[in-house]
């Protein structure tokens, strides 16, 4: 299957999504913060990267824009994941180049046809 790169400060969101997302038989490489983000994804080269709005070392809206701006990242898909349920925070995660936008605590079901989704397109 895919090879997914999740950025997460909680411990526990990392380990949730990583069991979720193994059980369906996906690679994946989590990281808690987002301390040389790019270089991570780079050696990782996933298939898609699920991260949250805000994380130790980072934003995911500035991280997700940064990217965009790389040649290497500009079909990747990117999952940013928050707190809110607000329409604008959706639209800006879009103006920021992300891919998807889910509203956490992450549904199981939502999560992962929202990464399937993203795979197949």
């Amino acid at each position: 299957m895919a090879k997914i790169v999740v950025v997460s400060s909680s411990t526990l969101q990392l380990q949730i999504l990583e069991k979720r997302l193994k059980e369906v038989g996906h690679s994946v490489a989590c990281f808690a913060s987002g301390l040389e983000l790019e270089d991570k994804i780079t050696t990782e080269s996933p298939d898609l990267v699920l991260m949250d709005v805000f994380f130790s070392g980072g934003n995911g809206f500035q991280a997700c824009r940064e990217m965009r701006k790389s040649i290497r990242f500009e079909k990747l898909p990117i999952i940013l994941c928050g707190e809110a349920e607000r329409e604008d925070d959706t639209v800006w995660a879009k103006g920021q180049g992300a891919s998807g936008y889910l509203v956490k605590p992450l549904e199981a079901s939502k999560l992962l046809a929202t990464v399937e989704s993203h795979l197949s397109s």
